[in-house]
């Protein structure tokens, strides 16, 4: 398949054995970089839901939908509508509630290999003259 094989590969004439040489000597550096003192308080705080909302916000409706259909728009329009059942005062789920309780578990105890929550796929989008 040319879109999945020819094209991935056009230009990747790196022999396999010195690519892992390569990434092996990289890996194995003992690479002296590491977070500061500021960074190191921030990643061991806990997501919260505005940093959820905010980039689901910030995102394109019909794009990025995940590997079962559901796109940004899915997500931005089940939020609106719990908030919007929560002034009426009706029972509701919480959907950037939920995805943050998710993520800050996934945080803290990884993920359960069991799932296929991690799973996705990834496909070029060619356009016009490419």
């Amino acid at each position: 398949d040319y879109h999945s094989e020819t094209l991935q590969k056009d230009g990747l004439d790196i022999n396999e054995e010195a690519r892992e040489k390569m990434m092996d000597d990289i890996l194995n550096s003992n690479i002296k970089v590491g977070p500061s003192e500021e960074n190191k308080v921030h990643f061991e705080m806990k997501m919260t839901q505005d940093e959820i909302l905010k980039p689901l916000k910030l995102s394109k409706n019909d794009s990025t939908p995940r590997i079962n259909g559901a796109t940004n728009k899915f997500f931005k329009v089940f939020n609106d509508r719990h908030i919007e059942d929560v002034r009426k005062g009706l029972s509701s789920f919480d959907i950037i509630g939920m995805l943050t309780e998710v993520f800050n578990d996934i945080e803290e105890y990884g993920m359960d290999g069991s799932t296929s929550f991690t799973e996705g796929w990834m496909y070029p989008i060619y356009k016009k003259n490419d």
